[in-house]
């Protein structure tokens, strides 16, 4: 979160199937905790996606949460860890909404 203290923060577009911007999600710089910002085509701020503040994100379950611009909740994004097991792929994750 606080790596490079925001000099490599991510951003990721979303097009429709004939190439048309829908909108772009914006990793911002946050000392603490995940700070995501949902925007539409023409760059207006949709949501916020804000995380908690754990240090080891890796093995827990984790919650984040959607909260529109005037600081209303209107969603919960989750993350499963799914546990120590070497028998098994470890190459996935389970998100719901």
């Amino acid at each position: 979160d606080a790596c490079c203290t925001g000099c490599c923060l991510m951003e990721m577009r979303a097009y429709s199937s004939q190439k048309h911007l829908i909108g772009t999600v914006y990793q911002r710089w946050s000392m603490f905790t995940p700070l995501l910002e949902v925007c539409d085509s023409d760059g207006a701020s949709i949501v916020r996606i804000q995380g908690s503040c754990c240090p080891w994100r890796c093995f827990s379950n984790q919650q984040f949460q959607i909260v529109s611009n005037i600081g209303e909740q209107v969603g919960t994004i989750w993350k499963k860890w799914p546990g120590f097991n070497v028998g098994h792929n470890m190459d996935h994750e389970y998100f719901g909404l």
